[in-house]
């Protein structure tokens, strides 16, 4: 009755033509962000009512990421889940929800898949910085160790896809 967002428990799987978020499921990765908002918004078609918006799918945005980071945080044990990087103990890719990130019944944001948002990427000191935004952990942790825990941010091209960046669907509700 309050309407609002609900973020996906796991990450996107299924097709390149059709998603689903479904406990045990190979993660969708190698996907542009354009085909992974596309497929978001085609999870649920849009559904209105004389005209008003009753719910509708979508890629999640870095509010309802950053959201979800502060709700685990304030109602689970892990009070520094933003910094948390499940990556540290899981070290390869598994199916969603089974790499031990699970905090208030979200699953495998600081590790498994990073994914895609919708947020743009904006840094004034990089001059033709790339626009889309990745969020989150991944298995994959650079040997300098400098990055990929729940809250990361980075920056990519649209048109690139890769091995350890999926999608997590977002469902608006009037």
């Amino acid at each position: 009755s309050n309407g609002g967002y609900y973020i996906a428990r796991f990450e996107a799987s299924g097709t390149a033509s059709k998603i689903t978020s479904k406990y045990n499921q190979k993660v969708l990765v190698d996907i542009t962000q354009p085909n992974a908002a596309k497929l978001a918004r085609e999870m649920y078609e849009e559904v209105k009512e004389n005209n008003k918006l009753v719910y509708a799918s979508d890629l999640v945005n870095s509010y309802a990421w950053d959201t979800a980071i502060v709700f685990i945080q304030t109602y689970s044990v892990k009070t520094d889940y933003a910094s948390h990087n499940e990556s540290n103990t899981t070290k390869a890719f598994t199916a969603t929800g089974k790499n031990n990130d699970k905090y208030c019944n979200i699953f495998d944001m600081s590790g498994n898949a990073s994914e895609w948002t919708t947020e743009y990427f904006t840094v004034s000191y990089i001059i033709n910085s790339p626009p889309c935004v990745i969020r989150g952990g991944c298995y994959y942790n650079p040997a300098n160790g400098s990055g990929h825990y729940t809250s990361y941010r980075s920056g990519s091209n649209p048109t690139s896809s890769y091995s350890n960046t999926g999608l997590r669907p977002l469902l608006y509700v009037k």
